[in-house]
């Protein structure tokens, strides 16, 4: 069952990213592409985590794991975003 939550965040999170950057990219200026990225990061993040979880046996609860991984993810890209474009 969780496998089936992880491909579908994975396949989400690749869609939005190609509708973004492939389809729609002349329709956002930079900073709204940045912006945009904090909805297409976390399901990658989310559904990589947890299958790099799953396929790990160290690791007792897979998605308690993906999920803390994803927010440690957006919080690094949150510093990022504020680091170098808000300075």
């Amino acid at each position: 069952m969780n496998a089936l939550v992880y491909v579908v965040a994975l396949a989400a999170g690749v869609w939005i990213l190609i509708d973004l950057y492939i389809f729609e990219f002349d329709e956002y200026t930079e900073k709204e592409l940045i912006r945009l990225s904090f909805y297409w990061l976390p399901l990658i993040l989310f559904g990589l985590l947890g299958f790099i979880a799953r396929g790990t046996k160290k690791v007792s609860n897979h998605l308690l794991f993906a999920i803390v991984g994803t927010l440690l993810g957006i919080a690094g890209l949150a510093a990022v975003v504020m680091l170098v474009f808000l300075s």
